[in-house]
């Protein structure tokens, strides 16, 4: 029964191989050696497993069978299902290759094997470099890495297969030498057994020079610069061993094609397109495939069927070259080349040619419209549907660009439903994944799981399209809590738990799954007791789940932390706090609850400040300390395991965060830069859909910083990348404006430069301040331009905006939003009709800045009478006649009764005075220098020095009432410039 078994599995491993037609009796050795050529490597494997399982090896066969389960081993590689597949075969072809040459080293076979060797760190090098130009894209440290390791292993390659050539060399001269009358006659069995060995010796030979040839082109590979100097003198001898085994092996003894020559041929045309030179290596390409049969003729020369492949292999490289020079040509020589070698489409060269029409075809259909993009996608759709069905290294490229371009014809899920076999499913659930097109992905992969799979690693390829298939629900599942739609994403993670909760997602949906409850628990307002207990009730279910179904692991603790969050909310904060320092110190989540700790000890810190004078201190400094420590420990944690050139995740860049809002608040403003420099950075290069609190954060923080340090151009950049990312929101616009405040500062503080530089009569600093008010009204004025397009902002930061706009003559910008608010009043808003004589008055202030002043002066008349108590309507007044009376004496006296009018409609009825009243108080005071310098002109020196007097004790009145005055440091250092002058005038009289 049991050799029934096993030459019934013999037969069935025979009728898998299309095309192979066998006598009675199948010889072992054989039958593997015709799978491996024609590519059947995994058929291979598991027949040569059978074989050995049977017990009763033919002796051929087991004299070499480590050797032919080394090389099935290393074909099946090629076409793993994944890296980690591939590798696990790799080792185990490394294996046997050492098992065979350590139990047979003198086996006749043990000569070719020993080239093997080096195949196989050359195959790992191989890996390496084509992982390299995955991470390229991503991670260009990452891929320079990679490069680096690739040519090192290639480096030992060249050493195994010199010494391998050292070692066929040494024994080919250890050879008898062949006898006078070789050749003459029959030869005896020894010379016949000698000439044998010869040249096996020579093909081993040649086949190491071959490959040594491989690793230098390939060692060119790792370099990226074209210029390098060692990668031009990899290729220069890659080219000469290439031409050098061509010129040898043109033809064979028997006089055909070599195809060792032709290959070698192949690969010095392909050293020539590495080193630019696209002419010859066209050139070279043209001349082996002057070789190749025409396919529409029978071939009497019966030429080696170990030629088609390499003759597909030649011609995608010549129709590469090709389309360098004409896509058009490309396409018209790429579709006679399909339609005649239709035959040859089980090569991989072929497929290769079928790709990149496929490709080509579908970025002209990018570019056009209507129906020639239809028919241009349906052309690509039709070459890549037959791709599909055929095994090749561009399988499942065909099938992922397949599901790309009928996704774009608005077909994908059609497809989906077509898929024939497993492979075809999977690959169209990786491209769908690779899209972010989860419900597509999933849906794939169900069709997967629906189909089966049959192959030996079936159980390993069926739980990682699970594994897929659950990652893609969770990916879905996060749109939901990106939306903060909680309910349905808790309901959806718990899905996934319950139908995949063998898979790596599980743990992570369920912790998921109660973080969305917990934030429905905090977001039910305090009155509603039922609701909230029930809430509670879930959240608290739900974490015990996830504790006793995955302890100690990261999202156990990530459930405590959910539960100590919840006693947060409900002001328990010492329970909290102990929660989050029970973490042990040896978890994964441990940086996580130190922050979440230093978050809770920072607002209490930060609750406890804001209580001014009745706060408690020594309360204040413990909180501060025990935050700082916690969140310094935390970000040290989360650097140690973060991967340089990546993005930070959110709980890391939070814990960055924080410490630099501490140090802010120390007045660490170098520190906090230091830290905040690349948040803001990320945020910059992520270009997030939507700004949350955590990113404002980032920006407001980060202008803070720069601002302390005297960088206002960094913090005005910081307010430019807000107002680049964030959406014409209220939030988003509030704290634009926040940032306009802050920047106003310094540009008040450039302005009390000038006065003081003027006053000072310093010429070089006054050009100095001057420049730099310019400079910084500028920069604002960049951002402020940006905000005065926006919509969404409340009436009062449309009025401010607009303020700020005219005070950096944007005078455009400013009148816009004064109408804006002049249009929001007369459409009955409350707001707006409150500060609508305010706008006003800044309207007619562009008037006055204009010099037309009767106009002005007629707009502002009619703002007082309908406007009587509006102290805007008032000053503006008052300012139109100060600046008229510069140019016309004769209002002076007018402007001086205005300034008189509003000190005394301010000064009876308050204890705190607005801004407008310290302006007041300053022309008041000047009214009286002018009062003053007149008459000591006229000689009246007692009135002078009166007048003088009585200014002087005005601003000095004011400045002992409040000593910042309005908080303006220009009001400041105004009103001491002028109090310069009284004094003068008070000593002098002149």
């Amino acid at each position: 029964m049991r050799i029934a078994r096993f030459l019934g599995a013999v037969c069935l491993c025979v009728s898998a191989v299309p095309g192979v037609v066998w006598a009675a009796e199948v010889r072992p050795l054989e039958f593997v050696q015709a799978l491996q050529e024609r590519g059947y490597y995994d058929f291979a494997v598991e027949y040569l497993e059978m074989l050995q399982q049977a017990g009763d090896l033919p002796e051929e066969m087991a004299e070499v069978f480590d050797l032919e389960m080394s090389k099935c081993l290393r074909g099946a590689a090629n076409f793993a299902y994944d890296a980690k597949q591939a590798a696990e075969l790799m080792d185990r072809a490394q294996k046997h290759l050492d098992k065979f040459l350590s139990e047979r080293p003198n086996h006749p076979e043990a000569v070719s094997a020993l080239v093997s060797v080096g195949s196989f760190a050359m195959d790992h090098a191989l890996r390496l470099v084509r992982e390299a130009k995955t991470a390229e894209k991503k991670d260009q440290k990452q891929a320079a890495q990679l490069l680096a390791q690739g040519r090192a292993r290639l480096a030992e390659a060249r050493k195994r297969f010199e010494s391998a050539l050292a070692t066929l060399a040494r024994r080919r001269n250890e050879l008898p030498a062949p006898s006078a009358g070789a050749g003459k006659g029959r030869p005896a069995k020894e010379s016949r057994q000698v000439a044998l060995q010869r040249a096996q010796l020579d093909a081993s030979i040649i086949e190491a020079q071959f490959q040594l040839g491989l690793v230098d082109y390939y060692t060119a590979q790792t370099y990226k610069d074209p210029k390098e100097a060692a990668r031009l003198a990899a290729l220069k001898r890659a080219a000469k061993v290439f031409n050098d085994i061509w010129q040898l092996r043109r033809v064979s003894e028997a006089g055909e094609i070599d195809v060792v020559g032709l290959q070698a041929h192949m690969w010095e045309g392909k050293v020539a397109e590495e080193l630019g030179d696209y002419q010859t290596a066209l050139d070279i390409y043209d001349e082996v495939l002057a070789s190749e049969p025409d396919p529409g003729k029978p071939d009497p020369l019966k030429m080696d069927k170990r030629l088609d492949p390499l003759f597909a292999q030649v011609n995608l490289s010549r129709l590469l070259l090709i389309k360098r020079r004409s896509v058009e040509s490309f396409l018209a020589e790429a579709e006679d080349y399909l339609g005649a070698f239709a035959r040859k489409s089980r090569f991989d060269g072929y497929q290769g040619v079928a790709l990149e029409y496929a490709k080509t075809l579908g970025e002209m259909a990018q570019k056009a419209e209507g129906s020639e993009k239809a028919k241009l996608i349906k052309q690509a759709l039709a070459v890549l549907n037959d791709m599909a069905r055929v095994p090749s290294a561009y399988q499942a490229e065909a099938i992922q660009l397949r599901a790309r371009l009928a996704g774009g014809a608005g077909g994908a899920l059609g497809d989906v439903a077509a898929a024939r076999t497993f492979t075809e499913a999977v690959g169209i659930g990786d491209a769908a994944l690779q899209a972010s097109k989860w419900e597509m992905a999933a849906a794939a992969y169900r069709r997967a799981l629906e189909i089966g799979d049959t192959s030996k690693d079936a159980a390993t390829r069926l739980a990682k399209v699970k594994e897929s298939l659950a990652w893609a629900l969770y990916m879905a599942a996060a749109e939901l809590y990106k939306a903060n739609k909680f309910a349905e994403f808790r309901e959806a993670a718990r899905k996934i738990v319950a139908e995949f909760p063998e898979t790596s997602v599980a743990a992570d949906a369920a912790a998921m799954a109660v973080d969305a409850q917990l934030r429905l628990y905090a977001s039910l307002p305090a009155n509603q007791m039922q609701e909230r207990a029930a809430a509670l009730d879930l959240l608290t279910k739900m974490a015990k789940e996830v504790e006793a179904r995955w302890p100690g692991k990261p999202q156990a603790d990530d459930a405590r932390m959910a539960l100590a969050q919840a006693a947060l909310v409900r002001g328990e904060v010492e329970q909290a706090l102990a929660a989050f320092e029970a973490v042990s110190d040896r978890s994964e989540r441990y940086p996580v609850a130190l922050a979440l700790a230093a978050q809770t000890y920072w607002r209490r810190y930060l609750t406890e400040k804001q209580k001014g004078p009745q706060a408690d201190k020594s309360r204040m400094d413990a909180d501060r300390s025990s935050a700082l420590k916690r969140i310094r420990t935390s970000v040290e944690r989360f650097r140690r395991v973060a991967e340089p050139g990546k993005p930070l995740p959110r709980p890391h860049l939070e814990a960055e965060l924080l410490l630099a809002e501490i140090q802010l608040d120390a007045g660490n403003a170098k520190e906090a830069a230091t830290l905040l420099e690349p948040l803001v950075r990320q945020m910059k290069a992520e270009k997030p859909g939507t700004l949350d609190l955590v990113m404002l954060r980032v920006f407001f923080a980060g202008a803070q910083a720069y601002l302390a340090l005297g960088d206002v151009d960094r913090a005005t950049e910081i307010g430019m990348i807000l107002a680049d990312l964030g959406a014409d929101q209220p939030p988003i616009n509030s704290l634009l404006v926040r940032f306009v405040r802050v920047l106003d500062g310094e540009r008040r503080k450039a302005e009390a430069a000038v006065t003081e530089a003027t006053a000072a009569n310093d010429e070089k600093a006054h050009q100095q301040a001057v420049a730099r008010l310019r400079h910084t009204e500028e920069t604002i004025g960049k951002l402020l331009g940006k905000l005065a397009q926006r919509k969404e902002m409340a009436v009062t930061d449309l009025l401010y905006v607009g303020e700020q706009c005219a005070a950096v003559g944007l005078t455009q910008e400013a009148s816009q939003l004064f109408q804006a608010v002049a249009d929001l009043a007369q459409k009955g808003d409350a707001t707006a009709q409150k500060l609508l004589p305010r706008a006003r008055s800044r309207m007619i202030a562009q008037l006055r800045k204009e010099g037309k002043f009767e106009a002005a002066m007629e707009q502002v008349e009619q703002l007082v009478k309908e406007n009587p108590r509006s102290l805007d309507a008032h000053m503006e007044r008052a300012r139109i006649l100060q600046a008229w009376a510069e140019q016309d004496p004769a209002q002076f006296d007018k402007a001086v009764a205005q300034w008189h009018f509003i000190r005394n409609l301010l000064e009876p009825s308050r204890k705190r005075f607005p801004r407008e009243y310290y302006e007041v108080i300053y022309h008041a005071a000047d009214c009286l220098r002018i009062q003053a310098e007149k008459a000591a002109k006229e000689g009246q020196s007692s009135a002078a020095q009166a007048r003088a007097a009585e200014g002087a004790k005005l601003l000095f009145s004011a400045m002992t009432l409040n000593p910042k005055l309005d908080g303006d440091p220009n009001t400041l250092a105004r009103y001491k410039a002028l109090l310069d002058k009284l004094k003068g005038l008070t000593a002098s009289g002149k």
